[in-house]
């Protein structure tokens, strides 16, 4: 004579199986979703920001990227990326003009920084995002500055940053 279980084993069998079978499939999202993040994250050698700091340009996004650039030359240099979120999500729907975005970066460099500061570029385009890389050199002798504009060859004023674990910095006298 066979043995059979009582209702509530079966029960907890169908239960067990349907938890297992949600489990996966929660697992096979998060892959689906950590293959559309970067693994680049922000550090004292890699700043992310949004092509629509640079595609949008104004003076508030021109000074944001001048004081980056600043900030990993008086450092130890670093890469700027464009073309992933802060969170790590890379962008996906951007028409990107390379030679548009060069024009701006290197203005920013011979316009808003003293002394200027010879970047490098690079344009990633692959199947899952782009990317627009801006390589900052560490600076070889005097600390590098914003500053807002340059009149005949005289600069008014000059804002220093530096690279810290938490994003740029300001540095002061005082």
């Amino acid at each position: 004579m066979a043995k059979s279980f009582p209702w509530y084993f079966c029960q907890e069998r169908k239960r067990l199986k349907l938890h297992q079978q949600q489990h996966r499939k929660q697992q096979q999202q998060q892959q689906q979703q950590s293959c559309k993040q970067s693994k680049e994250r922000e550090r004292t050698d890699i700043e992310l920001k949004s092509f629509d700091k640079i595609t949008q340009m104004n003076d508030k996004n021109r000074k944001d990227i001048a004081c980056e650039i600043v900030a990993f030359a008086n450092r130890n240099g670093g890469k700027l990326i464009f073309g992933i979120s802060d969170d790590g999500h890379f962008e996906f729907d951007k028409d990107i003009d390379v030679d548009e975005l060069k024009g701006k970066i290197h203005s920013i460099c011979f316009d808003n920084i003293s002394p200027v500061i010879e970047i490098t570029t690079e344009y990633i385009d692959e199947t899952e995002a782009k990317f627009f890389v801006i390589y900052v050199p560490k600076r070889k002798s005097i600390p590098h500055a914003y500053i807002e504009k340059r009149s005949n060859h005289e600069i008014s004023n000059r804002i220093y940053h530096i690279r810290t674990s938490h994003g740029k910095r300001l540095v002061t006298d005082g």
